[in-house]
């Protein structure tokens, strides 16, 4: 058996070890010649041999020269198949039931109390505008009824002459002759309106017009 030297410190290595025990070196053994080198070593210095084991062929070399085996890579298990499809269409079928369930009881509770407390608002309120426009038609009519019944105001057919020497004329208007005139403070009987002229009967039986403004109707 050849005896192993570490390469950097010179000491005696325990066979079959990974590192110098005395200096930690790691170290690789040629596997052509045996010949003990550094790990970061790329040919061996004895035979000029590459170097190209990793971890996974020196824990192989190691595992041939102890003699043991390598435990082998598990494989994957497989997935589990579900045995009781029943159990998951059961359940789907108590979701949808308790789904069910539950908008029949929103749509009795709440949609349908809605609904009609909508319908009997508008009933109300159709019944209110009803009442109103009947009131406002009473109300119409009464006012119609009572401009009816009012009398008519009389005219006034009895004027006192308010201005001195106001004029008696033949028609209404300045345009119109004078024929005589009137007394501050007479009395006449109006007879006619046109627009701002009277025509009055004064007591001594003469017809002529007067201007409203100097006579006041009473």
């Amino acid at each position: 058996m050849v005896e192993e030297i570490c390469p950097v410190c010179g000491n005696k290595i325990n066979e079959g070890a990974s590192f110098c025990t005395h200096c930690g070196t790691r170290i690789q053994r040629c596997p052509k010649c045996g010949k003990v080198n550094k790990a970061e070593s790329q040919f061996c210095v004895a035979c000029g041999t590459p170097l190209t084991q990793n971890a996974a062929g020196s824990t192989s070399r190691r595992a041939r020269q102890t003699g043991s085996q390598v435990p082998p890579v598990p494989a994957p298990a497989a997935p589990k198949k579900n045995k009781n499809p029943m159990m998951l269409i059961l359940i789907a079928v108590i979701i949808g039931l308790c789904a069910g369930f539950g908008g029949y009881y929103y749509y009795q509770s709440v949609v349908i109390p809605k609904r009609q407390a909508e319908a009997e608002a508008i009933k109300v309120q159709a019944k209110n505008e009803a009442k109103a426009e009947l009131a406002k038609q009473e109300t119409a009519k009464q006012s119609g009824s009572d401009e009816q019944a009012a009398p008519a105001p009389k005219p006034k057919t009895r004027g006192v002459i308010t201005g001195t020497e106001v004029y008696v004329r033949e028609g209404p208007g300045t345009n119109y002759e004078s024929l005589d005139y009137f007394d501050k403070g007479e009395t006449v009987q109006i007879l006619k309106i046109a627009g701002d002229w009277y025509e009055v009967r004064r007591s001594s039986g003469q017809v002529g017009w007067v201007y409203r403004q100097y006579c006041r109707a009473e």
